[in-house]
């Protein structure tokens, strides 16, 4: 509940793309979702924590509650803030039958705007994050920071064929895809770590640089988990006659997510009572235990009459290069409550080409695949071939980041990249770079700005501002979209932070 209520304060959001960012924190949002050279503060611990050591403002000790960001990607463009709060809500709790509903003319909408021409399948990622509590202090030799964190993640990648009766093309091929994947995972990570110089290395180079290290252990509780594969895809040579039909299916849960899905294997239909499964803030109850680490490497290079390196308890950063790389989310979990596996064996035939197409659109909410693939009545989990209760492990979002950053005075320019290592809800093996910058024009107002760049094309822009005093700061951040059919700007994302105290 207390996730639930956070997020809705902040939200006037939310459709549009997929791409997740290295942190939802606002300045990292501001920037364009970099930050692993940026982010010195006690958000450092889940990104890079060898910036904890960076001593940019004036203070011990640094502590805030309450930091919200989210995400949402939605297949249909939503005009009213209201309707995309609810949009998005719906996220945290059980589907709702009926309410994805789609017209004709929204589904030739929904085509254009997430297929274009040639694509057999569309992604779609929503999430969200709390920092319910950080706190850093800097010591004489070292930095030391606790935080307290909640996020969740839903991707699913959902085929053209729902919606479209028509093949693509694709490289020589014809193809029709009917298949369905999604991914829900809620995690709440304890983090302890510090951040210190790396004397082996730091000794061979001048003074004014430094190889900075620092490592964040962590205990990492995980609310209800999913994973669903469905196959269903129709493909031929563009010459060919004969339509090849593959399917296939697997289903691996915890908790609520199990529930539902024996409920539906049981009475052999889903409705109202499925999705009860999934009230009372059972999402985010634990169904799992795991440790991870967070690990960062920063080499930071001051120059002009930057001696902070030299006098670092008494002057502050503020003319330096730095360059970063982290490893994030090392560890695994593992679910003991309610856990299931169910599939359906692959296999190919010849087939002709099946025309009939959704009546709804896919949000990635909850329990909602059960009644989306069972429209026609023939879910693959009246098929199911084997079912395994045992307890089982899966790896965190584990990813490499890699940013550098040049900030002198009041100017930051900033660039990061990320590659996911494995295939989760928060995180896939694609590569994302982000570029920010931050101006301040007024000592205490920051102005950022950023971008997200794929190899052909701006995926988003970001805005951010703020306002930082010797005691406090307030930040925001907001991630915008342009339509590819001239529609309105849309807010694809959100995030401020309450309050953040310093303590000189």
């Amino acid at each position: 509940m207390k996730i639930r209520l956070s997020l809705f304060l902040f939200l006037a959001v939310i459709p549009a793309i997929s791409f997740s960012q290295i942190s939802l924190s606002p300045e990292n949002m501001g920037l364009g979702g970099g930050g692993t050279s940026y982010s010195t503060g006690y958000e450092a611990l889940f990104i890079n924590p060898a910036n904890l050591q960076i001593r940019e403002r004036d203070y011990r000790v640094q502590f805030g509650i309450a930091q919200v960001g989210a995400q949402f990607t939605s297949p249909l463009f939503i005009s009213h803030e209201f309707n995309r709060m609810n949009t998005f809500a719906r996220g945290l709790r059980g589907f709702n039958p009926g309410v994805n509903q789609i017209t004709n003319e929204q589904r030739a909408s929904l085509i254009n705007r997430n297929y274009g021409d040639d694509a057999s399948s569309a992604e779609f990622l929503s999430q969200g994050e709390v920092y319910w509590f950080g706190v850093k202090w800097i010591s004489e030799e070292r930095s030391y920071a606790l935080a307290l964190r909640s996020r969740f993640a839903s991707r699913s990648t959902v085929g053209r064929g729902f919606f479209a009766p028509s093949p693509v093309e694709v490289n020589g091929n014809q193809i029709l895809d009917n298949s369905l994947n999604h991914k829900y995972q809620s995690l709440h990570e304890l983090s302890f770590g510090y951040s210190d110089t790396f004397a082996l290395l730091s000794g061979i180079f001048p003074r004014m640089a430094e190889f900075m290290i620092g490592v964040a252990p962590k205990i990492v509780v995980s609310g209800a988990s999913v994973t669903v594969d469905h196959i269903d895809r129709f493909e031929r040579q563009t010459d060919g006659q004969i339509w090849t039909r593959t399917t296939g299916f697997s289903h691996q849960s915890s908790g609520a997510h199990s529930v539902a899905a024996e409920d539906f294997m049981n009475r052999g239909f889903a409705d109202g009572e499925t999705g009860n499964a999934f009230n009372n803030n059972n999402l985010f109850r634990p169904t799992g235990i795991g440790m991870g680490i967070d690990f960062g490497l920063t080499y930071l290079i001051t120059f002009g009459d930057d001696f902070s390196q030299i006098r670092r308890t008494d002057e502050t950063t503020d003319k330096s290069l730095r360059l970063s790389i982290s490893i994030t989310d090392l560890g695994a979990i593992h679910y003991f409550d309610d856990p299931l596996y169910v599939s359906v064996a692959r296999e190919e035939q010849d087939t002709f080409l099946r025309d009939n197409v959704s009546d709804s659109y896919f949000s990635g909410t909850p329990g909602e695949y059960l009644f989306f693939l069972d429209q026609d009545e023939n879910h693959p989990l009246r098929s199911v071939e084997s079912r395994s209760r045992g307890v089982y492990q899966k790896i965190l979002p584990t990813a490499f980041n890699a940013g550098t950053l040049f900030q002198i005075n009041r100017i930051k320019l900033m660039g990061d990249f990320r590659l996911g290592l494995n295939d989760d809800a928060f995180i896939t093996p694609k590569f994302a770079s982000y570029l920010g910058m931050e101006l301040r024009p007024l000592s205490f107002l920051p102005l950022r700005a950023g971008v997200r760049m794929s190899s052909d094309s701006m995926d988003y822009f970001t805005l951010g501002a703020g306002v930082n005093t010797k005691y406090f700061d307030l930040n925001s951040g907001v991630k915008l979209r342009t339509d590819t059919n001239d529609a309105p700007i849309e807010i694809s994302a959100a995030s401020f932070v309450a309050l953040r105290f310093y303590i000189p």
